[in-house]
């Protein structure tokens, strides 16, 4: 590594001044800790992509007082809208098509990053540390994470942006203002790039340029060289301070001004309120935007098919009434695999149907035929086989496969559809004694969020979904994650003496669409809020 040159030096003096003509006065960091954040995206050579999509989602946490690394965290994304890597994409950023085939979507990644985060007791509470993301450029929060959120939403998911991701240090933008030739601070080169900023700082680039962890890595270093030589690092932007003067940050990733909202009342402040249906901010306008089209989709009468409940394809695909169980369907099957088609099941029964003009009844079953057209099915000559075990061996229950009258193949989603029109075969509840437990899971994060709104949404599906117990309890298959870590206790008694709606779906999950019809299940139903770890009750 090479010395600092005692220009450099002077510079860092020159800035701390520069920072106190600025209202930068010298003082405890502002922050405690700093999020090192470089997304790489999906990209083609000389073509800009209408909707880009993350790939790779690294972070490096350094510590805001003594400028050291804390630790990392990075996983690979799989995209959908184009889920193909272009030769370009690949020889860039060094990530190969397999490598995001066998990665979870965004709305995963960005929950497992949340989690990383809450893991290092960075958060929005009080209690919590404050962060601060630290970037190299304004692209990565600015641009790609709001076309990215919207990109979700079109899907049919929600991703809860918390305030901390609304603003952000821009180290390159810094590092240029301050060593602008107007202000006497000149080098002798530009900073256009991380490269430029690690050679004036006489750091080596290590590890390969554009590779989200290694320059997530380099930028790190360059922030504690700033840190150590005393610099106080602060915001560049931040639309948290936008958003209380009528700016939505959302919009800002697909427009190239800022779009004013109406204004901001209190749920508004709140992300996880303002992205379940305010009409007053960007999000809720995509909201309102996606219930139009759900209107339009409801008053399409989708098609009925009989289905024959006495005879099972699973049985006839998968050779079922052999001794051989696994032999059929599971041959080729390997975890990743069965992963990637579930997950691509999900998106398309659940969410993505209309959207790819695949026709679906209305119990949600679409014929197999149609589904092993598209990717990821589409080159698997053994695709309906392989389908056929994904639905056998979901542990959850989450799919059903029947035949029609001309014993055709079709597959549904047992229940969290956001399309309108789907009504699978769901069981109502009319008595307490039918669910004498029912439990909804989340993380703390997202319990934040939904006690400051003072209710549960169904984030876009028709309902919100409990759980008869907790996961691996007897007869428990499916209605909340493994890794839930607050649990929510469903007062069934109050919900069913005030007639709100409660199914049972064929897999066991407990779904209300909420209180007469809005999506939205005040926290008065809930009896308790309980620590999943420690079983202690949590404050309302």
């Amino acid at each position: 590594m090479m010395n600092i040159s005692p220009q450099f030096k002077r510079w860092g003096q020159n800035t701390r001044n520069l920072q106190q003509q600025e209202a930068y006065p010298l003082r405890e960091p502002p922050f405690d800790t700093y999020m090192v954040l470089d997304f790489e995206a999906t990209c083609e050579r000389h073509q800009r992509l209408e909707v880009p999509e993350v790939i790779e989602f690294p972070i490096v946490l350094v510590d805001a007082r003594n400028g050291n690394t804390i630790s990392e965290f990075q996983q690979y994304v799989r995209p959908v809208v184009n889920p193909q890597l272009s030769q370009f994409c690949t020889e860039l950023t060094g990530i190969t098509q397999s490598v995001v085939d066998r990665a979870s979507t965004f709305p995963d990644v960005f929950t497992a990053a949340m989690n990383y985060l809450h893991q290092n007791n960075c958060g929005e509470r009080e209690i919590n540390k404050r962060y601060l993301p630290v970037t190299c450029g304004d692209w990565d929060l600015k641009t790609m994470l709001p076309i990215q959120v919207k990109a979700c939403i079109q899907q049919g998911f929600t991703v809860n942006v918390p305030p901390s991701l609304r603003r952000w240090f821009n180290i390159k933008q810094y590092m240029q203002r301050v060593l602008s030739p107007g202000l006497g601070q000149t080098v002798s080169q530009p900073i256009r790039d991380l490269p430029d900023m690690m050679s004036v700082l006489g750091l080596e680039m290590k590890g390969r340029h554009h590779s989200g962890i290694d320059d997530c890595r380099n930028i790190a270093a360059v922030l504690c060289e700033l840190i150590k030589l005393g610099h106080v690092i602060t915001p560049t932007t931040d639309y948290n301070s936008e958003l209380t003067r009528g700016t939505s940050w959302v919009s800002v990733g697909a427009t190239t001004s800022l779009k004013p909202s109406a204004g901001l009342g209190k749920c508004q402040q709140m992300p996880h309120c303002r992205e379940e249906g305010s009409n007053n901010s960007a999000m809720g306008r995509k909201r309102a935007a996606s219930d139009t089209v759900n209107n339009q989709q409801s008053m399409i009468k989708r098609i009925h098919i009989n289905v024959l409940e006495n005879e099972d394809p699973l049985q006839d695909l998968l050779n079922l009434k052999t001794d051989d169980r696994n032999r059929m369907g599971s041959e080729d099957m390997t975890k990743e695999k069965v992963v990637t088609y579930s997950k691509a099941l999900s998106r398309i029964l659940r969410h993505g149907a209309d959207k790819m003009k695949i026709t679906i009844s209305d119990a949600g079953y679409v014929l197999a035929d149609d589904l092993v057209r598209c990717a990821p099915f589409s080159n698997d000559k053994a695709a309906l086989t392989h389908l056929a075990w994904v639905v056998y061996s979901n542990d959850k229950k989450r799919f059903k496969m029947a035949y029609d009258e001309n014993r055709r193949v079709y597959i549904r989603a047992n229940q969290g559809h956001s399309l309108s029109g789907i009504n699978p075969e769901l069981v109502p509840i009319t008595s307490e004694t039918q669910v004498p437990f029912a439990v909804h899971g989340t993380y703390y994060s997202a319990w934040e969020r939904i006690r400051g709104c003072g209710y549960l949404s169904t984030m876009g599906r028709q309902h919100i979904h409990f759980a008869k117990g907790m996961p691996g309890s007897d007869g428990v298959i499916s209605g909340m994650r493994n890794t839930s870590e607050v649990l929510l206790v469903l007062d069934v008694p109050l919900l069913l003496k005030e007639s709100v709606e409660l199914w049972e779906s064929a897999n066991g999950v407990l779904l209300t669409p909420g209180v007469s019809g809005t999506g939205r299940l005040p926290l008065k139903y809930i009896s308790s809020v309980v620590d999943r770890r420690t079983n202690d009750l949590l404050p309302r």
